[in-house]
């Protein structure tokens, strides 16, 4: 178990709450396991490394921050995410 994330954003916590009330409708429900599990995404993957690369904006040139080396998707056992995050399933953000 050296492996467990202890998720306490305030917006992960309040939904939770909302979640848990047992006056909260099947809609709502699922609705919140979808949020949940796209901020669980967010939070699980903050310190992924970045790197800086030279790309060019319809202005100018910048150099703008891509993740390094691996990289995410969003697809698993041929679902996208979108498809997956309905279900609110939180596997659909890996990184490969």
């Amino acid at each position: 178990m050296s492996k467990v994330t202890i998720f306490d954003h305030p917006l992960i916590q309040h939904k939770l709450s909302i979640l848990r009330d047992e006056n909260t409708g099947t809609k709502e429900f699922r609705e919140l396991i979808t949020e949940i599990a796209m901020l669980m995404c967010y939070e699980a993957t903050r310190n992924l490394p970045l790197e800086d690369v030279k790309i060019k904006t319809p202005l100018t040139e910048m150099t703008a921050k891509k993740i390094a080396g691996r990289k995410l998707a969003a697809f698993r056992k041929g679902r996208s995410y979108r498809s997956l995050s309905r279900r609110g399933n939180p596997q659909a953000c890996r990184v490969l």
